[in-house]
């Protein structure tokens, strides 16, 4: 366990190191990893969640900021955040969307261009039917916009008595479904819950450009709602 422990501790301070690559001019994308994300999340119809970040690092997960080259997602220069952080774009610069390709541009310090790229869901997921409440013993029904789902969906159930708090995981595999029904039995615990949130996870990823030693681009959509327990009679 302690060792467990021990190598838990160095990846995560290895992941948050700044890596010797940043302080030298780099021509070769086969010493980097690239990983990219596109996020965006709401909340019974509000905004909460958007991210467009690019992390790159080194063979030792140190993260590294290019010396004489910049990021680009399509055509707009991505800030360097930090060395947990990496790459990202003020969110009021674009806005991350249904159906569009985000083209991620990677320039070295010999000015070589290594682009690569996404497309986002075809499109946003949002609920078409959700309660406000229901009763303790009850199984939840709900459904959501399913035309042109093309991604596998995780719906993830988290139920909450006081500062106790359990999360269920379901994966859906029929990409044309738009409704589901939680079991009551999954409300049970934490006992005397009071409080549910139902978010629904759609994500698609692709490979990057083949020249860096491993690249990976992903999107995520997701969409919350939350709903009080009642107690039985």
């Amino acid at each position: 366990m302690k060792k467990l422990v021990l190598l838990l501790f160095v990846t995560l301070i290895a992941g948050g190191c700044d890596s010797p690559l940043s302080d030298v001019e780099l021509n070769d994308p086969g010493v980097l990893t690239v990983r990219a994300w596109l996020k965006r999340g709401t909340s019974h119809g509000l905004l909460t969640e958007h991210q467009i970040r690019l992390r790159i690092t080194d063979k030792n997960n140190a993260s590294v900021e290019l010396l004489d080259g910049e990021v680009l997602v399509n055509e707009l220069a991505m800030d360097f955040s930090g060395i947990l952080i990496g790459y990202e774009l003020n969110e009021w610069q674009t806005m991350v969307a249904a159906d569009s390709v985000y083209v991620f541009d990677i320039v070295l310090s010999d000015s070589a261009h290594y682009p690569s790229s996404i497309t986002s869901q075809p499109n946003l997921l949002e609920f078409t039917e959700f309660p406000t409440s229901m009763i303790l013993g009850d199984d939840l029904t709900f459904g959501w916009n399913g035309e042109g789902q093309a991604d596998p969906l995780e719906i993830r159930l988290t139920v909450s008595a006081g500062n106790q708090d359990r999360t269920h995981t379901f994966l859906m595999g029929n990409l044309s479904q738009t409704e589901y029904i939680i079991s009551a039995v999954y409300f049970l615990d934490p006992p005397a819950a009071d409080q549910a949130q139902v978010m629904l996870v759609s994500e698609r990823s692709t490979n990057g450009h083949p020249d860096f030693s491993e690249s990976e681009l992903t999107c995520t959509f997701s969409c919350a709602r939350g709903l009080t327990i009642l107690p039985a009679d």
